[in-house]
């Protein structure tokens, strides 16, 4: 039998089940299996199961040391094809230290069912075989994940966009959206930002893309904003704003 360790984590996503293995030529793992999962007797809860299979010769510690590694790679990439909340692994069992034990399973919360396309699939299993996924930018791609609503997610993604395009002022951030993506230009707004004229304070004729300004309208709320309105809005659109970051880190990384 190979030897193995098997992780488990727990996301926010219940994944239709399916099964991908991927090889490796090289190094001391020769193969990585990730079952994504519902549990027959919770069929709104799932799982992550990540097995990472080693030469015979490898000690525990060297196998722990590159499997943590390539779980983290292979975490950050399915979050970044998927866009799901996945949470921190745990080694559940493993073949390789004498008397291996089961380590007790933690339980989740899930809810929402999800399916991988075949494209999805070949960008997840390339990610798995590079280092591209272990650069900064997917961690933090998938610590914006993490947030339990869209509205954390909506503010983390602005807040990445801006280190990665290295902005120094909003203007920035529209300018970059308006450029690579013309059609945002039909969605922008008047900004509710308020200027001085002639020693009168009134409102700033600028116009901000629609991410700009919901993002303002969260972080500097006025008498007058309509937060329920906010809040729908993001709920419809932080998606488009996760499509451009998600470009943006496959740009910068293959850089």
């Amino acid at each position: 039998m190979s030897k193995y360790i098997e992780y488990l984590c727990t996301s926010t996503t219940a994944f239709v089940d399916k099964e991908i293995v991927v090889n490796f030529d090289q190094g001391e793992i020769t193969a990585v299996k990730i079952q994504l999962s519902t549990e027959g007797d919770q069929p709104k809860s799932g799982l992550v199961r990540i097995t990472v299979y080693f030469k015979e010769t490898i000690e525990f510690d060297q196998a722990e040391e590159l499997g943590n590694h390539k779980v983290k790679q292979i975490i950050n990439s399915l979050v970044f094809v998927k866009g799901s909340q996945i949470n921190d692994p745990y080694i559940f069992k493993e073949n390789i230290k004498p008397n291996s034990t089961i380590v007790a399973r933690m339980q989740g919360r899930f809810s929402i069912l999800s399916d991988f396309g075949q494209e999805q699939i070949d960008e997840f299993v390339e990610l798995t075989k590079n280092e591209k996924a272990n650069h900064i930018y997917y961690t933090l791609y998938k610590q914006s994940m993490n947030h339990n609503d869209n509205l954390g997610k909506f503010m983390f993604l602005y807040s990445l966009l801006i280190v990665m395009i290295d902005a120094k002022k909003q203007k920035d951030i529209d300018s970059y959206i308006i450029s690579n993506y013309p059609d945002e230009e039909f969605n922008q707004r008047q900004s509710t930002r308020m200027v001085k004229r002639d020693g009168i304070e009134t409102r700033s004729d600028e116009l901000e893309t629609r991410f700009t300004w919901l993002r303002n309208q969260l972080g500097h709320t006025q008498h007058d904003s309509e937060i329920t309105v906010v809040i729908n809005e993001i709920n419809e659109c932080w998606r488009e704003l996760d499509r451009i970051v998600k470009n943006v880190i496959k740009d910068k990384v293959s850089k």
